[in-house]
């Protein structure tokens, strides 16, 4: 069985003709209800947004409306999307003359040989979520809850088998997908799982229920979480040496992804107060862990402030704080006391 699905919709891109989603070939259902969700501003020390240059994933006035808080935003219903003869080649999802991409796509194939027979699939994965380690721990698998739940077929991943700290987060909440690289599908189901409504909300619930079980919840001050090197280039300065004062001074747990296994990292997470790094993905490990009430300080660069971690800390109903510092990117520092100082503002409100 041959498609040439690949090569038409590459043609029709340098063609200048857009391709649509594949959520266009779909038939929607309405899986969970819609709802409204309360955005708290963050917790800052004053005038802490003047400092921000640059915005990544949102613009600076949404990043700032985001920030400012004090609103209700209205939540869509998490929907599923039933689909019929899918072809899934190189981590994209092809149904018709539409496309949805999961994986970064290597070429453009003219054509490809399907199996004869993928069968019915249910798909729970995200591009951002194969993309970004937080994203995968914190909405990808919250959304695993819902497919173990409502799937009427196998639920599959094009993720290729996890390792270290992703195999153990799997085993602990449960997950078994099967894992395809290629296929064609008779029926699919994906996920349109955006909205924190009330249903994702206990489903977040629900996950931290499950990875903390069995570890004692007694809260305490909290933990920072290195970041070092990895990931997308953020250097903090002296990183170790502000995590080093947080713990002589304030009694935080310094953790290091790099070396400490899921374990180590849920049973010092699950009682913090406040978890406090460098902004990035390794800071999931922590929120997911955490209890409602709680908080997450982020520590970001002038030129790349970044409010996707506030988006899962409000539908955890956790707090969200920011300090902002000086430098860029590749290299930017903060002020000591301003950090004891946020800290203490966070812990107040815990």
């Amino acid at each position: 069985m041959i498609s040439f699905r690949p090569g038409l919709n590459a043609l029709r891109s340098r063609l200048g003709r857009p391709v649509p989603d594949i959520a266009a070939m779909a038939e929607i259902t309405a899986v969970e209800p819609g709802g409204d969700l309360a955005v708290p501003p963050v917790l800052c020390l004053p005038g802490m947004l003047d400092r921000m240059r640059g915005t990544e994933f949102a613009s600076a006035a949404e990043v700032t409306q985001h920030f400012t808080g004090g609103f209700d935003s209205p939540q869509p219903p998490t929907l599923a999307m039933r689909l019929t003869d899918v072809d899934l080649v190189g981590g994209v999802l092809y149904a018709g003359a539409a496309a949805r991409h999961l994986q970064a796509q290597r070429g453009h194939p003219a054509w490809h040989r399907a199996p004869p027979d993928a069968g019915r699939a249910t798909l729970f994965e995200s591009w951002i979520g194969n993309t970004y380690f937080g994203n995968w721990l914190a909405e990808d698998c919250v959304t695993w809850l819902l497919a173990e739940r409502v799937a009427d077929s196998p639920i599959v991943t094009t993720r290729p088998p996890p390792v270290g700290h992703m195999s153990d987060y799997q085993s602990r909440l449960g997950m078994d997908p099967a894992h395809l690289t290629t296929g064609r599908f008779d029926e699919m189901v994906l996920f349109d799982d955006h909205g924190a409504n009330p249903g994702q909300q206990a489903r977040a619930a629900e996950q931290r229920r499950r990875l903390i079980a069995g570890f004692d919840a007694t809260p305490h001050p909290g933990v920072f979480v290195l970041r070092g090197t990895t990931g997308m280039q953020r250097i903090l300065a002296d990183e170790q040496a502000l995590a080093d004062r947080l713990a002589r001074e304030r009694g935080v747990t310094i953790l290091d992804p790099r070396r400490d296994d899921a374990a180590t990292i849920i049973a010092a997470c699950a009682g913090a107060r406040i978890a406090i790094g460098n902004e990035g993905s390794q800071l999931a490990h922590a929120l997911v862990a955490m209890a409602p009430g709680t908080g997450l300080l982020t520590i970001h660069p002038p030129d790349r402030v970044n409010g996707g971690l506030k988006l899962m800390t409000d539908r955890r109903l956790q707090d969200y704080g920011i300090l902002i510092g000086t430098g860029s990117a590749r290299h930017f520092a903060v002020d000591g006391d301003e950090l004891m100082a946020t800290f203490d503002l966070m812990a107040e409100a815990a």
